[in-house]
């Protein structure tokens, strides 16, 4: 089946480990000779000509800079999202749209070869070159209905408050950090976010049915067109749902 969709198809993406899609002989070089207009995408942890261990999100934020950048006060840590894998599939589409643009011109296929630890070591050159962040720096302070981020030293911070941040709440905190000129937010919740005006006004969720009966928030597009907006599906799909139409297909 997935050499007939192969052969239909304008985009071949893979994320397997570097080096299994050539033991199935569905590797690059092999398809591009039978598909030579083909667009072959390949993303892993260290690249085709990189390393072949296993790429775990985590390491790979250790091993491209990035977690040395993100650290408290006794340790770098990781960041709470598996960014790695993130960064490199949202890199992926524009690289396949200008490998469809050269193909348009020339007729030629190609292979992209994205690697999971260039793709974060990128994203760390504002650091460069020192390791030393280019970015203002931040405070947390710990209130008794949650976090702020101050964009001050925490000493500064504390100065202007009338008592320590472990007895008032976010609202004052912030109302104290306003009027002194310090730009500071209350951290949020990813459930805060569901229900933020912010998000609402956005609408940046839609509730979808699902078959078991409880709605379900599903994620908008996070941009907008102006001519025909995303909007998100209505419905969450059964496991399996399509499984007969994609056989029909194939």
């Amino acid at each position: 089946m997935l050499a007939k969709l192969i052969a239909s198809a304008d985009v071949l993406v893979q994320n397997l480990k570097a080096g299994a899609m050539d033991r199935m002989g569905f590797g690059p070089e092999a398809l591009l000779q039978r598909h030579p207009g083909l667009i072959y995408c390949s993303i892993s942890g260290y690249g085709s000509t990189g390393s072949k261990v296993p790429a775990l999100d985590t390491v790979v934020q250790g091993q491209s800079g990035l977690m040395s950048l993100i650290q408290t006060q006794d340790e770098p840590v990781k960041a709470g999202l598996s960014v790695a894998d993130v960064l490199a599939s949202h890199i992926s589409p524009p690289a396949i749209m200008a490998a469809l643009r050269h193909r348009d011109a020339t007729g030629q296929g190609q292979h992209i070869d994205i690697s999971m630890r260039d793709a974060l070591a990128w994203t760390t050159q504002l650091s460069w070159p020192d390791g030393g962040s280019a970015l203002t720096g931040v405070c947390r302070l710990d209130c008794t209905d949650g976090w702020v981020v101050a964009e001050c030293p925490v000493g500064e911070a504390r100065d202007h408050l009338d008592d320590d941040p472990s007895a008032l709440t976010c609202d004052a905190t912030l109302t104290a950090l306003k009027a002194a000129g310090i730009t500071a937010a209350k951290v949020l919740e990813l459930d805060d976010i569901l229900t933020h005006p912010a998000s609402r006004k956005r609408n940046l969720f839609r509730e979808a049915a699902t078959a078991g009966g409880v709605p379900a928030p599903v994620l908008a597009a996070p941009f907008r067109f102006n001519g025909e907006p995303l909007e998100p599906g209505t419905s969450v799909p059964v496991a399996g749902e399509y499984n007969a139409v994609m056989a029909e297909e194939g």
